[in-house]
């Protein structure tokens, strides 16, 4: 095949990359497996580039960190100190300071989304106890997981991909405290960003958890089985009560007993409180059927945050829910939960709640049945935002021989005394045989989804070498850049890449960037270190979408916030970040 048509088909299924990312049509691993498809098709990849990525010492580090990740999060390690570090009296720039130096230094070591997940409940109740917005704290806390995740190599995902395609370029790999000279004072730019700038910037918004505690009554309303009604005696389904014209049945209380989510074959006995959700507006319709149905009089409960068991839950982008209406997807019995209400850019979603067609980074308000807990460990559809009980709790011994262990592979392998993976392995081996961790917590922790992306991202960057198209886009790239010397490259390059992962993946944007950055290098004749390391800093520091991290999608609806309020907060922070960044990798490698 030509190398002109080899290039337009690489062009082409990184265009439909890019566009399928950001506009969420299909979801993230199906937008690769096409990528992928089209490219072994076309002859430009074999399998044996595909399946290398699998098999990227990098891609099993990250794979390995994020189930000891995962099995820490089961422990009270992280809350137990976040509820030392802030007790007592504290303003709300002392606590600011004190939240972005903790968790800038914790993301250094731990995978910042599991920091992030456990941390947002607390925050909140702080807020809600010293009357702040949870606004004005949320969005420093992504910040700050992602700026101080750059302080090391283990600290992001973004920094082992960067070093796992260095490798299979014939680089060597990147060592843990390579990024260490921009990446600390770059932690400490954000926490001098929010304490003198930033906070500034932030909105005042309604969260959606305290939109519900105040005004619940626009969530759900309460009606009552009379006791000479037609419906008693008769099934949730066979009343037609299920999913009732624009209503969505959440719960049933029968004699202070709670039913939630309400089975289809329960059977409706006089005096059955149900609560419903969704356009409460047509329970009027409901009312004059004259079926025995009627708005309870305040007797049976009152609607509020302190007596339904609410949880808070943010859709995944990779989760099979995304692009689904909530009535297609069985949500009920695969979770044992019932929705009660979405909220998307900071607004309630009005309507039928079975209509609504669900995107990633809604935020849903459910009540979970029993099962609830059962049903959602290990699944990457959802991620949970509370104090919600994990299917097992790491007893407090156990936790600390778990950190330990994990600490001491870090350390040994910091000072180049074992190999990284095999200390973490060998961690991960040791928990196992001692029964600290079981293989159903390795199961839950493993992400599937991540690790084929990682690899076929792996894959699309062989491609644009064995195409031809990292070279042609470098050519292109050094005639436009080179008039402004050596940093103007690497400041060309960097600018490709945060724009990029401002619309899709982390993973992708450098997949697609490193290539054309090491062909640029060859042709120049650089030390490719410092591109690879900035093109790292670009791919993880995206502040102004909540889509391009994962992290800033986790509390984009817990914050209430709207698309715009990144741009406004994140835009001076990704002038700086990025002037800062290019600054120090210049003197450092000595490019002006």
């Amino acid at each position: 095949m030509p190398q002109d048509l080899q290039i337009i088909i690489v062009s082409a299924v990184i265009l439909f990359l890019v566009i399928a990312l950001y506009m969420e049509f299909i979801r993230p691993t199906l937008s690769f497996l096409f990528a992928i498809v089209a490219l072994l098709i076309s002859g430009i990849i074999g399998p044996k580039e595909v399946l290398e990525g699998f098999s990227n010492e990098q891609i099993a580090v990250i794979i390995v960190l994020v189930i000891l990740a995962d099995c820490l999060r089961k422990t009270d390690l992280v809350t137990r100190l976040f509820e030392t570090l802030f007790k007592g009296d504290l303003s709300y720039k002392g606590f600011l300071w004190r939240l972005t130096t903790f968790v800038s230094f914790s993301s250094a070591w731990v995978n910042n989304t599991p920091i992030v997940a456990l941390l947002i409940p607390y925050v909140q109740e702080w807020g809600k106890k010293n009357k702040v917005a949870a606004s004005k704290l949320l969005i420093p806390l992504s910040y700050a997981t992602i700026m101080g995740g750059m302080a090391t190599l283990i600290g992001t995902s973004t920094n082992l991909i960067v070093s796992g395609l260095m490798v299979e370029s014939g680089l060597r790999p990147l060592n843990m405290f390579e990024f260490s000279a921009v990446g600390i004072p770059i932690a400490l730019l954000g926490i001098l960003y929010f304490q003198f700038i930033g906070h500034r910037l932030l909105p005042i918004r309604k969260d959606p958890a305290s939109s519900f505690s105040n005004n619940a009554r626009e969530y759900l309303t309460e009606c009552v089985i009379t006791s000479d009604s037609v419906l008693i005696g008769k099934s949730i389904e066979a009343a037609n009560l299920g999913h009732p014209d624009g209503l969505y049945l959440v719960e049933l209380i029968r004699h202070d007993q709670k039913i939630s989510p309400v089975p289809t074959t329960e059977e409706l006995v006089a005096g059955d409180l149900l609560i419903f959700a969704g356009n409460t507006e047509r329970i009027t319709e409901l009312i004059r059927s004259d079926r025995g149905i009627v708005l309870s009089n305040g007797e049976g409960i009152i609607l509020s945050a302190d007596n339904i068991n609410f949880h808070e839950v943010v859709i995944n982008p990779d989760s099979y829910l995304v692009g689904k209406n909530v009535n297609q997807t069985d949500f009920r019995p695969k979770y044992d939960a019932s929705i009660v209400g979405i909220h998307r850019n900071g607004e309630k979603l009005a309507g039928k709640i079975g209509d609504i067609k669900m995107k990633s980074g809604d935020l849903m308000l459910i009540l979970p049945g029993p099962d609830f807990n059962f049903h959602v460990a290990g699944s990457r559809d959802l991620l949970i935002i509370g104090k919600t009980k994990t299917s097992r709790k790491i007893g407090r011994k156990q936790s600390y021989m778990l950190l330990g262990s994990t600490v001491i592979a870090i350390a040994l392998a910091a000072f180049g005394l074992v190999n990284l993976f095999s200390a973490l392995i060998i961690a991960a081996g040791a928990m196992l045989l001692l029964k600290v961790i079981r293989v159903r917590d390795v199961k839950e922790g493993l992400d599937l989804n991540l690790i084929i992306m990682l690899a076929f991202a792996l894959a699309i960057g062989k491609a644009l070498s064995a195409s031809g198209a990292a070279k042609f886009y470098a050519d292109g790239l050094i005639a436009v850049l080179l008039p402004f010397g050596v940093i103007g490259v690497l400041a060309g390059i960097y600018l490709i890449t945060n724009v990029l992962t401002a619309f899709m993946t982390n993973a992708a944007s450098v997949a697609i960037t490193i290539p054309i950055a090491l062909s640029t290098c060859e042709t120049m004749g650089l030390n490719p270190i410092p591109f690879m390391l900035g093109i790292a800093f670009a791919g993880s520091g995206d502040f102004i979408t909540p889509i391009g991290y994962q992290t800033n999608l986790m509390v984009y609806g817990p914050g209430g916030y709207k698309f715009r309020d990144y741009v406004k907060v994140g835009f001076p922070l990704t002038i700086l970040y990025m002037v800062l960044s290019i600054t120090i990798l210049g003197y450092v490698y000595d490019l002006y």
